[in-house]
């Protein structure tokens, strides 16, 4: 059961699995009054624990086959199947929370939230590190985006955590003089999906 679900978070960046969801990411669902990317939705919710049901499913079926004809008879797949899904609901199983691959999915689709809400706020995202740069362009050097990166971490109250993910980026320390302002999002995007006191309301203070 192990190997179905590492592959399922394994597989979730992949080229297939993104082409199949496609059809499902310009799909909004409403959710306790917020609206929700299906994908998003699915991925969080029904795939993990659902791809484990069908697994376990396909192997109690093979069980029965070498059982008594009673015993066949009283097996009800739909059942089964939604006793286990009712079972093993990772929002109401702790034990399902706790193990590696369902944070891999949580980190995910979090991660994928905080990117599509800036991807429709990238141009007052543009605007701001314009006006803090002091300059007319998309692109800085290392002290000019740590003085944008200061000035959101100041104004959301962070209390220095953005400063300090900043410091210790690698990847932001190898752009050195020349940083995009598509990386400075990027890696925005990445230290808000780790921080969990954040949401995606938390941002707009800063417009």
């Amino acid at each position: 059961m192990d190997d179905i679900q590492d592959n399922f978070a394994n597989d979730l960046k992949s080229v297939n699995f993104q082409v199949a969801l496609d059809v499902f990411k310009k799909e909004e669902i409403i959710l306790q009054g917020k609206k929700e990317n299906f994908d998003l939705y699915l991925i969080e919710r029904l795939f993990p624990v659902l791809l484990e049901g069908l697994e376990r499913l396909s192997r109690e079926v093979e069980a029965h086959k070498e059982k008594p004809e009673e015993v066949r008879e009283r097996f009800n797949p739909c059942i089964f199947l939604g006793q286990y899904l009712m079972r093993n609901n990772p929002r109401h199983n702790e034990n399902k929370k706790d193990q590696l691959q369902y944070k891999q999915i949580y980190e995910y689709v979090r991660y994928e939230r905080f990117k599509r809400h800036f991807e429709t706020k990238k141009q007052q995202f543009l605007k701001l590190f314009m006006t803090s740069i002091k300059k007319d362009q998309a692109h800085c050097d290392q002290h000019q985006m740590k003085s944008f990166y200061k000035e959101i971490d100041d104004k959301l109250k962070l209390n220095g955590s953005l400063n300090e993910f900043v410091n210790t980026n690698k990847a932001l320390r190898q752009l050195k003089q020349n940083v995009s302002f598509d990386n400075v999002l990027n890696e925005l995007t990445k230290y808000c999906s780790q921080n969990q006191n954040l949401t995606l309301e938390s941002f707009n203070i800063l417009f």
